[in-house]
């Protein structure tokens, strides 16, 4: 080949890859000149919107090669001469014989003829055309071509009918659903084995049979015929689960999922419907067994949900309290504002799992009995998120996670994490935002008194259209003032209620040295201690010249006698609170009890002769509002 022939066949390649599949046409044993000049001939024909795209090889080898790489091959052009007829009769073989390929034409293109070899390819080998010279008429060729290509065109529509068709026969009879063709007279026209099982006889004694001679008539006449004449009618019918039961004539009745669909011929004429059934009556039978098992389910997504709540209760009481009245406002409200109940029950649940994420928070910043500085803020913010990524990864509570993950977003914007607003915040999320603020209101915290109701449903009011969504806003005013938000007031505490929990918060309430309490719980229980007045007397021990106790007796034993004097406290008033304060002074809070107690003054004498003196005052403050140990400086 040479290069301008080789080019003339990258561009006619190139020209023509720019359509969409184009018809391929094969030049065998094709001198370059030959190629060039039917390339040329042809350029720019079209066949049903499709280019033809003509390949050259120059031999056997390149043609059974080219054949190989191209199974879609549409035409194959063989010249030959007296020489070679041979060479082509070898590549008819290979095509036909070897490839089994039936699809592509042969059109032979003889310089001379040769009866023997023209009578053993046309009778043998299904050749379309054979031309004893090679001609060189456009009009001619095209028409040959064109010739060809619709052959082609057609075996492979037939090829490819007769594929689905046999496909269809096969999940026909291999069905395991009872199905038959039924024509317009309801005849059977086909009908597959799971049918004849059904009806207990061969396909020899139901096909071309009436339909009604094998259905309970009465059932015919009402119910099949009637579907069946829709069908005919176009219409795709379905009768699913109970209410489709066929009776038949051998007197079985089932339950079915019954389809019926109507079949068109190439003219858009229905003339036969495949009417398909599934036996449903195990299922049918079944629904009660199925009824049980939704509800064990059931049960164990609810156990799964109190297995994470009780999670978060064993990290801190108060957190569990929290959810558990979270959960309740945000219910009543939801209610108020006629939610449909599953979406009622899902806020109720989601509620309370919204502080599942601080299973993650330290204990450090979980239990901290006062307000948290800016970092140790950012880091209980976290467990929005935390909480979020956990549900989120269990598809049951995926959507309790997208409520939960907006809970301390705000209607103006202002909130975290995402700072959205409005509308932007789903109306549940709405909901537990305010549900959460108001009982974190009511609740007491060890470094703040919680608020009353009235003053709770006051700030409500004023954070409407900023904190709050306003309509929430106008049903948790409605709503809520005839709720006894007290009533179970020990959950409503941040105080330790167990030697467990408070074992738990030693970290921030106990003296290291001493095992006293420290001051920061003194602030606390006074907070406290303002509301329901439990403790009305104070007696403090004030420890002097323990300076010069240390600078004679070093620090260490400084320190144990400290810890021996504190720990005598302890045991002396288990049933009362010891606070080490200042340093060196303790400080016991208690009742009437501590009044007139001998044990101070024997414990002064029992120190008589240590470098270290004792001091005692005891005062009582019945009448005397004290919040903090500030309130205290006229007596410590």
């Amino acid at each position: 080949m040479t290069q301008k022939d080789k080019k003339f066949q990258i561009e006619t390649q190139s020209e023509q890859a720019c359509f969409n599949m184009p018809w391929k046409v094969l030049m065998a044993n094709c001198k370059p000149i030959n190629f060039a000049l039917t390339c040329e001939q042809m350029q720019g024909k079209v066949f049903e919107d499709r280019h033809i795209l003509f390949l050259q090889a120059n031999n056997y080898q390149e043609s059974h090669e080219m054949v190989l790489q191209h199974p879609d091959i549409a035409v194959v052009f063989i010249d030959t001469a007296s020489k070679d007829h041979k060479e082509a009769l070898k590549l008819i073989k290979a095509i036909r014989e070897t490839l089994h390929n039936t699809l592509t034409r042969i059109i032979i293109r003889a310089v001379r003829q040769n009866p023997i070899y023209e009578r053993e390819i046309i009778e043998n080998y299904d050749i379309d055309d054979y031309q004893t010279h090679i001609s060189n008429d456009t009009l001619k060729l095209y028409l040959t071509l064109k010739s060809a290509i619709k052959s082609h065109a057609s075996l492979v529509n037939i090829q490819a009918n007769q594929e689905k068709l046999a496909i269809y026969e096969k999940i026909f009879n291999a069905s395991s659903d009872m199905m038959a063709v039924v024509d317009k007279d309801f005849r059977l026209c086909e009908v597959n084995s799971a049918f004849c099982k059904l009806l207990n006889t061969s396909k020899e004694e139901i096909e071309h049979q009436k339909l009604e001679d094998f259905v309970n008539k009465e059932h015919f006449e009402k119910i099949t015929k009637a579907n069946l004449i829709s069908a005919f009618a176009g219409e795709k019918v379905r009768l699913q689960t109970s209410s489709s039961i066929d009776k038949f004539s051998n007197g079985k009745v089932l339950h079915v999922d019954k389809h019926y669909y109507p079949i068109e011929d190439k003219n858009g004429v229905i003339n036969s419907v495949i009417m398909s059934l599934r036996d449903i009556e195990e299922l049918y039978h079944s629904k009660e067994k199925t009824s049980q098992l939704m509800m064990q389910h059931n049960q164990s997504l609810e156990q799964m949900l109190l297995s994470l709540v009780d999670i978060t209760e064993k990290r801190d009481s108060y957190t569990a309290g929290h959810a558990k009245r979270v959960a309740h406002y945000c219910k009543i409200i939801a209610d108020a504002m006629d939610i449909e109940k599953k979406e009622v029950d899902l806020l109720y649940e989601s509620a309370m799992l919204h502080d599942i994420g601080k299973i993650v928070t330290p204990d450090a910043i979980l239990l901290k009995p006062s307000r948290l500085d800016k970092l140790e803020y950012k880091l209980i913010q976290e467990h929005l998120m935390v909480g979020y990524e956990i549900l989120n990864q269990i598809s049951f509570f995926k959507k309790h996670s997208e409520i939960i993950r907006y809970h301390h977003e705000r209607y103006d914007g202002k909130g975290y994490p995402h700072g959205k607003k409005a509308d932007e915040i789903p109306l549940l999320s709405h909901i537990m935002i305010l549900a959460d603020a108001f009982d974190a209101m009511t609740s007491n915290r060890i470094y703040k008194t919680r608020k009353t109701k009235e003053e709770a449903l006051d700030e409500l009011e004023k954070l409407s259209g900023r904190q709050f969504h306003p309509d929430i806003v106008s049903v948790a005013l409605r709503i809520l003032p005839s709720e006894n938000i007290w009533t179970d007031s020990i959950e409503k505490e941040q105080f330790p209620h167990t030697k467990i929990e408070e074992e738990r918060v030693a970290y921030f309430f106990k003296d290291a040295l001493t095992g006293a309490y420290n001051d920061n719980y003194l602030n606390a229980i006074l907070v406290k201690n303002s509301q329901n007045k439990e403790y009305n007397r104070i007696s403090v021990f004030y420890l002097k010249n323990t300076s010069q106790y240390n600078k004679k007796n070093g620090w260490e034993d400084g320190n144990d006698f400290i810890r021996e004097f504190a720990q005598i406290l302890i045991k002396r008033y288990c049933a009362n609170l010891v606070f080490r304060i200042h340093g060196d002074d303790f400080l016991v809070l208690g009742g009437k009890e501590l009044e007139d107690d001998p044990f101070p003054q024997n414990l002064i004498r029992a120190y008589s002769d240590s470098d270290i003196t004792i001091e005692y005052r005891h005062v009582g403050f019945n009448n005397i509002m004290i919040c903090s140990l500030k309130d205290l400086k006229w007596i410590v």
